[in-house]
């Protein structure tokens, strides 16, 4: 996984999410993907990863794991309250968490317990205007909505995308 060019099947997926193949890497499937990306940056102990506690435990385990190991900070969103204020109650939620430390805002663009959509490109531009990378966790919209990578804005997008033959 991960080790062959498949710029084919790269430009297939990137046509399908408004990415190029230079864009896209193949993994096994989205928890693989978040793992690269937990265990791929490079973090201090003390630097912040905010998120929700609605997390799906292939999207957050790498971030937990990297908390345990090399000390950063996980700090979770209470989700259901903010949801209750709408996509605006979302976004002041993870602005109220968000710290001079945070290095990342990693989010399910639909939460696999609830199935509640996140204001993805808003969250991310709040990421970016914190100076940090905004990482999508969209395992489960592949399917149930158009993806543009780009219109979202976020610096990665894990998603799983299953091939059938007709």
């Amino acid at each position: 996984t991960g080790y062959q060019q498949l710029k084919d099947i790269r430009a297939l997926v990137g046509e399908f999410i408004g990415a190029t193949a230079d864009e896209i890497a193949l993994t096994g499937n989205a928890t693989m993907g978040m793992s690269f990306l937990a265990n791929g940056l490079d973090l201090s102990p003390g630097d912040e990863v905010v998120t929700t506690d609605q997390e799906h435990s292939g999207g957050i385990g790498g971030w937990q794991l990297r908390a345990k190991r090399h000390g950063i900070v996980v700090t979770q969103v209470p989700l259901l309250p903010a949801l209750l204020k709408g996509p605006e109650g979302v976004v002041n939620a993870f602005a109220a968490a968000i710290t001079p430390h945070t290095k990342v805002v990693m989010f399910s663009h639909i939460t696999s317990g609830l199935g509640a959509l996140l204001p993805a490109k808003e969250l991310c531009d709040l990421a970016h205007r914190n100076g940090a990378l905004a990482i999508v966790d969209g395992a489960q919209v592949i399917g149930q909505r158009r993806i543009d990578v780009k219109a979202i804005g976020c610096d990665a997008y894990v998603t799983s995308i299953a091939r059938c033959r007709t």
